[in-house]
């Protein structure tokens, strides 16, 4: 859902909406601070290691809904790229502990083959995203399409954080396995 709402949508109309209003220098600015962010979210990783990966990392990917939800009341370019910072920095956080998470809970025979539809699962939502964004904008206008993404992006990571195998993974028989290596 994240990458449908923000690499598929953020990523083609950003441009667009930033030509309309606040300039592209300014959204270079904004993506700018979402990279930093992201720098910022894997320095971070490398020093916390919550207890609850899998429920932490589920919350974490929530925070994704908040640049959508600020450029979706035309926040200013000052206030985007407090957002799109936040958004980096959790989001680098969540990958860290995404892949520490498949390492730790999936046998390593099986490791590669769930890398394999992970990231197919991820990466092919990207061009569908952009295929429905002009679409979605021209009919609904973009601020409501990016209300709903944010509020997409926070029922779906709401959703997976209340699996209890998120919440408590040793409960519902997850084990820790161990990689050689």
């Amino acid at each position: 859902m994240i990458n449908v709402a923000f690499n598929g949508i953020v990523v083609v109309r950003g441009p667009m909406m930033a030509d309309a209003s606040f300039g592209r220098a300014q959204w270079g600015m904004i993506v700018a601070a979402h990279s930093a962010g992201l720098i910022a979210g894997s320095f971070l990783a490398m020093k916390w290691h919550p207890r609850r990966d899998l429920f932490i990392g589920a919350l974490l990917a929530g925070f994704y809904a908040l640049p959508l939800f600020m450029l979706s009341q035309n926040a200013s370019a000052a206030w985007l790229i407090m957002g799109f910072f936040i958004a980096g920095v959790t989001l680098g956080l969540f990958g860290v502990i995404w892949a520490h998470s498949l390492q730790t809970y999936i046998p390593p025979d099986k490791l590669a083959r769930v890398y394999a539809y992970d990231a197919m699962g991820s990466f092919i939502a990207i061009p569908f995203g952009q295929l429905v964004a002009g679409r979605l904008a021209s009919q609904y206008g973009m601020s409501h399409v990016l209300l709903m993404a944010a509020l997409a992006v926070v029922i779906v990571t709401a959703g997976v954080s209340l699996v209890p195998a998120i919440r408590q993974p040793k409960k519902w028989g997850l084990r820790r396995t161990t990689h050689n290596g």
